[in-house]
């Protein structure tokens, strides 16, 4: 029977908040625990199904100091396979556990209209994925967006210990931006946004969080 493979984690307290749900445990991997499900089939790719991986990896960052949660329909043959995995991923993982660990992830989500997205960028969007997207995007953002992105980030810098960017070529919405902030650190985030900023005159935003940090699993990892 194989392992479905929710996040690796560090630091659990599992005990003080129960199991992170029916049939997934905890297995140890020499100082990096990972959260797993026995399984026979890979899950379908569905609403229901992103919903009960998100609701688990919700469980586990509530109950441990660092995840990194793993992309939906991950799995490893058996136990065995899965500690093999970790050592040899075990430089990246302890890497992304230290950057992950006691944060989470906030969200903003920028619509407007910007210069329609090339040929090439749309081709980027159906042939490439989100991690490939994140780089290209913020290497190409848009002119339009430069005061936006600045008012920003200069309004969040006491807050955000690392950012991604996510362009998109799938008007109204141009941009994500994702932000690794404190723990607890939702509410000062949202109040230091919020009203009328410079660069926003013709952009609306949308902050949503707090998230596990999903957008910071290592990309070697996703």
């Amino acid at each position: 029977m194989s392992l479905y493979v929710y996040a690796v984690l560090r630091g659990t307290a599992a005990g003080e908040n129960g199991p992170p749900a029916d049939s997934v445990s905890i297995v140890q991997c020499g100082g990096i625990e990972a959260a797993v499900r026995p399984t026979t089939d890979a899950p379908a790719v569905d609403a229901e199904g992103l919903r009960a991986h998100d609701a688990v990896v919700r469980r586990l960052h509530a109950q441990a100091a660092a995840v990194l949660p793993m992309r939906f329909g991950a799995m490893v043959r058996d136990e065995a396979a899965l500690r093999s995995w970790v050592d040899t991923a075990r430089p990246i993982l302890d890497q992304g556990l230290d950057l992950v660990a006691g944060r989470e992830q906030m969200a903003i989500r920028i619509y407007g209209e910007v210069a329609e997205a090339t040929a090439e960028d749309r081709h980027d969007v159906e042939q490439r994925g989100t991690r490939y997207l994140m780089t290209r995007r913020a290497a190409s953002m848009p002119p339009e967006l430069v005061p936006a992105m600045e008012t920003l980030r200069a309004r969040l810098s006491p807050l955000i210990h690392s950012e991604r960017v996510e362009r998109h070529a799938t008007p109204p919405l141009i941009v994500t931006v994702r932000h690794l902030v404190a723990r607890g650190a939702g509410d000062a985030y949202r109040a230091a946004i919020e009203g009328d900023l410079p660069g926003f005159e013709r952009l609306t935003r949308q902050v949503s969080g707090p998230w596990p940090p999903y957008a910071f699993t290592p990309e070697e990892l996703s």
